[in-house]
């Protein structure tokens, strides 16, 4: 976009703000937004770049479709960017529902994806803390056991990992612990110890073991 992209707004307009009166003012606000990125009017009047504003849409929470979406993709390249773990997490509610979301994890930030909408929830990213107590930043890999007798969540990074006590909503007491001292080799085996640093760790429930990658192995 350039520095100097101006947006225009008609003073004809009658525009508000959560009211079923008028024109939307977070409508036209984006709308004019497209513009100055460099989309032009569309035929479909369900895109936010129709060339006739809606006049009565009250809700201010609306989503760009997934058509604007690859206009603006198309202009300027789809998004590239590295996570440092990604995750589904299926979790029981208190009132004894399962919900399960995927989450996005990248330096001190996280997403969460919401599944039963298919979108990324109202005002993500947040800071990892405060919202995952005792979980540090950087985190190099998830993983939940989930089977009849488990449902453990760990975060792992470095040579720490970190148990989650999901119903309180914190690291469970006693972690972080070493990964070496946790899960060392097997007397015996030629089985060496798991090592720190981590690039992803993965439950497999067909077969109830954890594997961990690092480099090639």
């Amino acid at each position: 976009m350039s520095a100097n992209a101006e947006i225009h707004v008609d003073d004809d307009e009658y525009l508000t703000v959560g009211s079923d009166q008028g024109t939307n003012l977070i409508k036209v606000a984006v709308h004019e937004v497209g513009h100055a990125l460099g989309l032009f009017h569309t035929s479909r009047n369900y895109s936010i770049m129709y060339a006739i504003y809606s006049q009565v849409i009250p809700n201010n929470n609306f989503e760009l479709g997934w058509e604007d979406r690859k206009l603006v993709q198309h202009v300027y390249g789809i998004c590239k960017v590295h996570f440092n773990t990604v995750f589904d997490w299926v979790r029981r509610r208190p009132d004894g529902h399962l919900i399960y979301n995927t989450y996005f994890f990248r330096d001190n930030r996280y997403w969460m994806y919401e599944n039963r909408y298919n979108r990324t929830r109202y005002g993500d990213p947040l800071s990892i803390m405060p919202e995952w107590k005792g979980i540090p930043d950087n985190i190099d890999g998830y993983a939940h056991v989930w089977t009849y007798t488990e449902d453990s969540a760990y975060f792992f990074k470095g040579h720490r990992f970190w148990l989650y006590n999901s119903a309180e909503d914190k690291v469970a007491s006693g972690y972080p612990k070493n990964i070496s001292s946790e899960f060392g080799a097997i007397p015996g085996s030629d089985f060496p110890n798991i090592p720190g640093n981590l690039d992803s760790v993965f439950f497999d429930k067909r077969d109830g073991n954890l594997y961990f990658f690092k480099g090639n192995l």
